[in-house]
C-alpha cells in the first residue's frame, strides 16, 4: 500500500514528525502541508486583553508547565487557564503546553524566527514530494510574516527540497 500525508495546521506537526518516526514511513508516497503554522507566533493573535497581560500570563504557564515536567507530570493535565489560553474547550497537558508555546520544542517546526539551521532541523528528514499549501492572508500568521518567503525557507530547509520535490501553493483571498 502506498500513501499520501494530509497534515492541516496542527496536524502538519503531526504529518512532519511521523516521516521521522512513523512505523510504516516506507509506505509514504508524498505530504501534503496545509496551513502550516507556528502555534507559538498564533497564540498572541488569538488572545484577548492587552499583549502585556497575554505575555505575563503565558510566562507563568510555561514555568508551571516546565515545573511539572521535571516533577515527572508531563502528561499531567494543566491549570484550566492554559486550555484558555491556546483555545478552549480543549485540556492541555503539560507537556501539549510547552511544546505549543515554546521555541525549538517538538512542536515548534514552522515560526518564522527559526534560524535556517534551525528550519533544517525540524524539517531536514522530509524526503518525499511535499506541497506546501500556505494562505497569503491566513488569520493565524502575524502580519509581520511572509509566507511565500517562510514557505521557501521551510522548502530549502527539507531533503525533498533540496532535490526539487516541493511545490509551494500560496493561496490569496479572493
Amino acid at each position: 500500500a502506498e500513501v499520501v500525508l494530509l497534515g492541516h495546521s496542527t496536524g502538519c506537526q503531526d504529518a512532519v514528525r511521523y516521516l521521522a518516526t512513523g512505523s510504516h514511513v516506507s509506505m509514504v508516497r508524498g505530504a501534503i502541508l496545509q496551513a502550516p503554522v507556528s502555534d507559538r507566533e498564533a497564540l498572541p493573535l488569538t488572545s484577548v486583553g492587552s499583549r502585556e497581560e497575554f505575555d505575563a500570563s503565558l510566562g507563568e504557564l510555561r514555568d508551571i508547565a516546565r515545573k511539572m515536567i521535571r516533577e515527572g507530570k508531563g502528561q499531567e493535565a494543566m491549570p484550566r487557564r492554559a486550555a484558555d489560553l491556546i483555545g478552549p474547550p480543549h485540556a492541555v497537558t503539560a507537556y501539549r503546553f510547552d511544546s505549543l508555546t515554546g521555541r525549538m520544542t517538538d512542536d515548534d517546526m514552522f515560526s518564522s524566527d527559526l534560524s535556517d539551521e534551525e528550519l533544517r532541523a525540524k524539517l531536514g528528514h522530509v524526503a518525499v514530494p511535499t506541497l506546501l499549501a500556505m494562505s497569503l492572508d491566513d488569520e493565524y500568521v502575524p502580519r509581520s510574516v511572509d509566507p511565500a518567503a517562510l514557505s521557501k525557507r521551510m522548502s530549502g530547509a527539507m531533503a525533498a527540497g533540496v532535490l526539487g520535490l516541493v511545490e509551494t501553493l500560496h493561496i490569496d483571498k479572493a
